[in-house]
Formats: structure tokens, C-alpha cells, sequence
């Protein structure tokens, strides 16, 4: 029984050990990076007149919460690593080298997602947002919640930019296939659209439109890499 049970619990304490060593090189990283959380502030924050905080600690937050993401991004391909050397033992030489081109290639999405929302949608949200103030309606902007509010854009957008992966990948697994993703083109479109509206934080249809854009057209490139891997497993098999 016991020798039965010692592979399982061996595996167990590796996948345990991975999550230990992944959160103390965030902390490590997130550590590092504190220094540069208020240069990275002030770059996030520069396009504004001004912002104010409420709370006595809402600027120590707000460093802590940029200094966090940062060791996060930074520790990402280390951490990787760690869960490669996991994983990679019980899979095969094939499905080693699907991963190997999986998680660089998600990497790159989410940092390219990431990109648009900052230096795209941020910027076209937050002078439609201004434009409301006057004389009398003086924006009043709290500190940390528009770095969070600059954030969730940019994350949201950095995840809907693995699209066209996760569509390659359900393909692969035989779940998705390209007749039916071409077939549910009215839902995602209506779905598509009530995301961007929810998600925008402004009412007008242009801003809408902005990020409903690139989602049409990730919905595009999803199409050609669904048929292109239906393709190659054809061939395959």
C-alpha cells in the first residue's frame, strides 16, 4: 500500500515544492522591484493634472500593488521553468516540444494585449473620461484605483489576447473545431460587443469599437489556427 501510494506522494511534494520556490521568487522579485515602483507610478499617472489619494496608506498600496505586478512579470520565465522541469518527466518528446512553443508564445500575447490596452485604449478612455470637467467639476482622480482601473484594462486585455492560442490548443485536444467556430460567428459577435461595452469604461460607441476591434480580429486569427491545426493533424493522422 505504501509503495503504491510513495509515487504519488512524491509527485506531490515536488508540485508543492514548485509553489513554495514560484511564491518566494515573487516576493523575492517583488522585493527588487520596489525601488522602481515610484518611477513606474509616475509614469502610469504622468498624463494626468493630478491625482490625490484619500486614505494615508493609499500610496503605500499602490507601490506595493505596481512593485507586485512587476516581480510577477519579471519571475514569469523563471517560473516557468521550475513548473517545466516539473511537468516535463511524465510527457512526451512531441507534447515537450508543444509546451516549449506554448507558454513563450502565451507570453508574448499577453505582453502585446498588455501594450494595446496601455498605450492605446488607456490613453482614448482617459481623455474622453477628462473631458467632462469644468469650471465648477474639478476632477478629483484617487490613485489607486485609476493604476487599478489601468491595470484590469491592461490584464483583461493581455488574456483576451490568448484567443487565438486557446483556440489552437481546444482544436488540438479535438474539442473545437473550425466549421463550428465559423458557425457561432453571430454569438461571439453579439458577445464580443457586450464585453467591449461592459468593459470600456466610457459610454461612447467609439471607445467600443476601439477594443472591439482587435477582438474581431483575434477572432479572425483564431479561425486560420484552428484550420491550420485541423490541417496538420490531417497529415498527422
Amino acid at each position: 500500500m505504501n509503495d503504491e501510494k510513495m509515487p504519488f506522494l512524491k509527485h506531490l511534494e515536488k508540485f508543492r515544492k514548485a509553489i513554495l520556490y514560484s511564491l518566494a521568487l515573487i516576493i523575492l522579485t517583488s522585493c527588487l522591484c520596489y525601488p522602481f515602483a515610484k518611477k513606474i507610478t509616475a509614469l502610469v499617472i504622468d498624463q494626468l493634472p493630478q491625482v490625490v489619494f484619500i486614505t494615508p496608506f493609499e500610496v503605500l498600496i499602490v507601490y506595493l500593488k505596481v512593485a507586485f505586478f512587476c516581480g510577477c512579470v519579471t519571475a514569469s520565465p523563471i517560473i516557468f521553468l521550475i513548473f517545466w522541469r516539473f511537468i516535463t518527466p511524465g510527457l512526451s518528446r512531441r507534447e515537450r516540444g508543444y509546451l516549449g512553443i506554448t507558454f513563450p508564445l502565451a507570453f508574448l500575447l499577453f505582453l502585446g494585449g498588455f501594450y494595446f490596452a496601455y498605450f492605446v485604449l488607456v490613453p482614448v478612455s482617459r481623455r474622453f473620461l477628462l473631458s467632462f470637467a469644468t469650471e465648477r467639476i474639478v476632477p478629483m482622480i484617487s490613485i489607486n484605483r485609476y493604476v487599478s482601473f489601468v491595470g484590469a484594462l491592461c490584464i483583461f486585455c493581455g488574456l483576451f489576447f490568448q484567443m487565438p492560442l486557446a483556440s489552437a490548443l481546444l482544436t488540438k485536444m479535438k474539442i473545437l473545431t473550425t466549421a463550428r467556430l465559423i458557425s457561432q460567428w453571430r454569438h461571439i459577435l453579439i458577445g464580443i460587443i457586450i464585453l467591449a461595452a461592459v468593459v470600456t469604461p466610457t459610454t461612447d460607441i467609439f471607445n467600443q469599437i476601439l477594443l472591439a476591434g482587435p477582438m474581431l480580429v483575434l477572432y479572425g486569427i483564431s479561425i486560420m489556427a484552428t484550420y491550420f491545426i485541423e490541417k496538420i493533424c490531417c497529415h498527422a493522422s
